[in-house]
């Protein structure tokens, strides 16, 4: 699709000077949440719409809130005093709050299969299900602090620390990772390479299993692969090196990936990727509508388990009455395009179904 949809969702939640617009995303059945605060360190309230159209809304007391789409609703760490996990549940729009965690998280990240990892500062490493339940926790002998963690498709977490090398007084550094796998089971640290120092590091889940692994020194970006589990690196496909800095995320359902390119006038344009790294082409989005308070600032883009691409626009206002300070109204702008990336359904198998006779025997039904 050259062109996005010109038919989308949208909607704009209004409040005073003090209104903050918060994440918005999608779960795995076209509900959209958005998220607003009113004022800092006071009640976040959530606004969400299904696939109907149909609008609920709820709020609780907190200061964070991220939240990470899932097949039925939506995880979030906020603080509260004290961390702790929640879940909303689209269909039913009620919150879980577990109990508070004893330490703060330090890294969260998506498990492409449904729930999060997160990585504690105590060093505890916690795995949660698609609804915030506790799978598995776990205290990995980590060699140093953790730049990156990412979760592949099978469910195997990676670890990545640096620091500098012990073995030479040049300024270079260590890049060491551990994996552990998707029952929880750590496995030995190992060097991941040696290398000048950077600035930053990225983990992407590669689209049938693995991990791709972006290091950002400077303007530059390189990457390398993770197998599952293997304890060392592999070259990065020649496709991921054109471009690498644009922003690399694979698609729900493991179809392929979709790449960011530097939006032109804040209109955004998807590029779409076979698993090979084959452009399947790009997909324009439309410009966003006029605006007064963020010339220089564009909307973020987000794309959710079903395939939905949701973008939330900088904070806006208008004037209802120029003689008039208090007539001055603010308002959170957010537009969606439900399941436009949706995976698709494998085909129905063309073999005739197998039935079994009375004599035990399996054939093909006629």
């Amino acid at each position: 699709m050259p062109e996005a949809p010109s038919e989308y969702g949208s909607t704009q939640k209004y409040g005073s000077k003090y209104l903050n617009c918060g994440p918005s995303t999608s779960d795995g059945a076209g509900t959209v949440v958005i998220s607003t605060i009113h004022y800092s360190y006071y009640m976040w309230e959530f606004d969400g719409f299904d696939s109907g159209g149909n609008h609920s809304s709820t709020g609780f007391y907190t200061d964070t809130f991220e939240p990470y789409g899932q097949a039925g609703g939506f995880l979030s760490f906020s603080l509260n005093n004290q961390y702790h996990l929640s879940y909303l549940d689209s269909r039913t729009w009620q919150f879980t709050h577990y109990p508070p965690e004893p330490h703060d998280p330090v890294k969260v990240t998506a498990d492409p299969r449904g729930g999060l990892r997160a990585l504690f500062t105590d060093g505890m490493l916690k795995a949660y299900g698609p609804t915030g339940e506790t799978l598995w926790s776990i205290s990995p002998n980590l060699s140093g602090p953790v730049q990156a963690m990412g979760v592949d498709a099978q469910g195997h977490t990676l670890l990545v620390t640096h620091g500098p090398s012990d073995e030479n007084g040049d300024g270079t550094e260590w890049v060491q990772a551990l994996w552990v796998d998707a029952a929880g089971q750590p496995g030995t640290p190992f060097l991941a390479q040696v290398q000048a120092p950077v600035y930053a590091y990225e983990l992407v889940p590669q689209a049938g299993q693995g991990l791709f692994l972006g290091i950002k020194n400077g303007a530059t970006k390189t990457w390398t692969a993770f197998a599952p589990l293997e304890t060392h690196s592999s070259p990065a496909p020649a496709w991921l090196s054109g471009d690498a800095e644009r922003p690399l995320i694979r698609l729900p359902g493991g179809k392929g990936y979709l790449r960011w390119g530097t939006p032109i006038a804040c209109q955004h344009e998807a590029e779409i990727l076979s698993a090979s790294g084959t452009s399947c082409g790009k997909t324009r989005f439309p410009a966003p509508p006029p605006h007064n308070s963020w010339q220089s600032t564009c909307g973020s883009m987000s794309v959710g388990p079903d395939g939905t691409i949701v973008e939330t626009l900088p904070r806006d206002y208008y004037v209802a009455d120029p003689e008039d300070s208090s007539s001055v109204y603010y308002f959170c702008p957010v537009r969606w395009w439900p399941a436009l990336f949706k995976p698709l359904a494998p085909p129905p198998s063309s073999a005739p179904p197998a039935c079994e006779t009375a004599g035990g025997e399996r054939s093909a039904c006629r």
